[in-house]
C-alpha cells in the first residue's frame, strides 16, 4: 500500500521498506516512527515484552487512522 501511495503521488520507491515509510510519513505528516513500529516488531533486532508491542502497535494503529483520512482526501488525476 505504501509504495501504491508514493506512485500515485509520482515519487520514486525505494527498495528498502523502511525508506518507503519514512517517505510515505513525510508525505502525509505522518510520525515514521509510528508507522515502522509494526516492521520492528515483525523484523526484531531485540525482544519486545508484551506491553511494548501492544504500545507499539497502538501507535500504529494510530497513525494508520490519520493515514486512512489522508487516503480519503486524495486527489488522484
Amino acid at each position: 500500500m505504501f509504495r501504491t501511495l508514493l506512485r500515485l503521488r509520482g515519487e520514486p520507491t525505494p527498495a528498502q521498506p523502511e525508506k518507503v515509510v519514512e517517505r510515505v510519513a513525510d508525505l502525509y505528516r505522518l510520525d515514521a516512527e509510528g508507522l515502522l513500529g509494526a516492521h520492528l516488531v515483525r523484523y526484531p533486532a531485540r525482544r519486545y515484552r508484551a506491553e511494548e508491542i501492544v504500545a507499539i502497535y497502538r501507535r500504529f494503529l494510530a497513525e494508520i487512522s490519520r493515514l486512512v483520512i489522508a487516503i480519503d482526501t486524495l486527489r488522484v488525476p
